[in-house]
């Protein structure tokens, strides 16, 4: 074939060639744009991320930040936990599992206005959620908002009837209140829905609940419900009962002076309830009561821990705080036991004893009177009046109180001492030596009795009696061995003489 032929066929065959590449071109194309453009959008992003999913990236590290918060979390990291849910929220502001969470981490650091807040961004993003409105209300019970913490476990009940825990709290928040017959309602329902599930620890549950329905029926006057629901707690945890047992066996021996034995009991009642923050307080009290301001702290700590609203524990630290001379937290700690219990005489008395110390008498006096009003018997608390009074300079006052502390407990050295002291102040030097004399007569070492005395007679020109009692002074403080007092008192006779 000549070189003339082969180009004459490629020639006539060009056509046929392009015409057959135009339409595979058209059909494919036309395939192409029948793909979805989110598969081809999907498909691209699988190469390059970055690209087209910034928005979806966000989401993801918001979803890590919550997740590594709660693993913060659950290991006791709480402030990690906070900073990851706040990480989170930034990313994603509408993350109500960040406010949720972060709320959890501020209600275990105390923190429960933060918590309410974080529970009320959470609820306006899911106003659906039982547990937030449930926990909202704990935390407003924290700090003794109980009428807003009864309208959250309200809230809580309506979205979700059978939630048992918030008939609880509700009940709780009612005592406070003092609505005893709707708290008793409520221990009612909570009994009935936890009798219909499974719940670890039933038998607790139950016992705690008849124990505090019987306290509510109690304030009622409903004297034989109470026994009926206190027996009922008792069969339902025996372990309760005999702690309870073993708490009233350390109060009768406390009475009786036998300490040791007391302790024991104490121990013994919270080894037997030891999910029970009140044995915690009872023994702190006790070990306080002992001296044992070491043991009482940790006592008291960890029923706080247990029960962030029992208010005797916090009244107990703040009297262990005031013996320490950790002021400010002693008066923090009685004005959040007066938050959750206004009606907690020992509160009053223990802040005000607090104050006093910080030099703020006149709020001391306020609190001692609020003590009395709710204990009129407490001696003490007349007596921690009439020192404010007397630090004031109104001596008058000091002695009114004084004697009436004396009416109540006749046997108390100190009182004698300090009303002799202000009658002293204001030139009643004989009936301030009744005073020291009756001191005597309670604790005959007593060197300061026999020093203020000879002080005093010594003013009434009695220098033969005066002489008498510093000699009496310097012989007792001389036996114990305090030179400095021996030389003060020495010092005296021969100004004298």
């Amino acid at each position: 074939m000549s070189l003339l032929d082969l180009l004459c066929r490629i020639i006539s065959v060009t056509p046929i060639i392009v015409i057959s590449l135009v339409t595979v071109v058209f059909i494919v194309g036309r395939a192409i744009l029948s793909i979805p453009v989110a598969l081809v959008l999907s498909l691209f992003r699988i190469r390059c991320p970055f690209y087209l999913a910034p928005l979806q990236l966000k989401s993801y590290f918001s979803i890590a930040h919550v997740n590594r918060g709660g693993a913060r979390i659950r290991v006791g990291d709480y402030q990690g936990g906070i900073k990851d849910f706040s990480h989170a929220i930034q990313l994603v502001p509408n993350n109500s599992l960040a406010f949720y969470n972060r709320a959890v981490a501020r209600r275990k650091l105390e923190d429960y206005q933060g918590a309410i807040e974080d529970y009320t961004s959470m609820l306006q993003l899911d106003p659906t959620d039982a547990l937030a409105y449930h926990n909202r209300g704990v935390a407003y019970a924290a700090l003794a908002n109980f009428e807003q913490a009864v309208n959250d476990y309200t809230c809580a009940i309506q979205l979700k009837p059978n939630l048992a825990m918030a008939y609880v709290q509700r009940a709780n928040a009612l005592i406070h209140l003092n609505n005893y017959s709707s708290a008793i309602e409520n221990y009612t329902t909570a009994m009935q829905l936890y009798s219909r599930t499974i719940t670890p620890n039933l038998k607790t549950v139950m016992a705690d609940l008849y124990y505090k329905r019987g306290k509510a029926y109690t304030q009622l006057g409903d004297q034989q419900r109470a026994l009926e629901d206190f027996n009922s707690a008792r069969q339902f945890d025996l372990n309760l009962a005999q702690a309870r047992d073993y708490t009233a066996q350390a109060i009768i021996s406390s009475m009786q002076g036998n300490t040791q034995e007391a302790m024991q009991n104490y121990n013994r009642a919270v080894q037997m309830a030891a999910h029970d923050a009140t044995f915690y307080s009872n023994r702190g009290n006790a070990r306080w009561m002992q001296g044992d301001d070491s043991g009482a702290l940790e006592d008291l700590n960890y029923a706080i821990q247990l029960d962030p609203n029992l208010a005797v524990a916090y009244s107990n630290r703040g009297g262990v705080h005031v013996r320490l001379g950790n002021l400010q937290q002693a008066i923090e700690d009685c004005t959040r036991a007066i938050q959750l219990d206004s009606g907690l005489d020992l509160a009053y008395r223990n802040r005000g004893e607090g104050r006093s110390r910080l030099g703020d008498h006149g709020g001391a006096i306020e609190d001692f009177t609020s003590a009395i009003e709710l204990e009129p018997a407490d001696a003490q608390a007349y007596h921690y009046r009439g020192v404010a009074y007397a630090q004031m300079g109104h001596y008058q006052g000091a002695i009114d109180n004084f004697t009436r502390a004396i009416e109540l407990n006749p046997n108390s050295v100190q009182f004698y001492t300090d009303r002799a002291t202000a009658r002293a102040q204001l030139g009643d030097y004989q009936r301030a030596i009744e005073d020291n004399t009756r001191v005597i007569k309670l604790s005959p070492n007593n060197a300061s009795a026999y020093y203020y005395r000879g002080l005093d007679r010594s003013a009434l020109g009695d220098r033969a009696g005066a002489m008498a009692d510093l000699q009496e002074a310097a012989k007792i403080v001389q036996a114990l061995g305090d030179i400095a007092s021996y030389k003060n008192i020495i010092d005296t006779l021969k100004k004298i003489q």
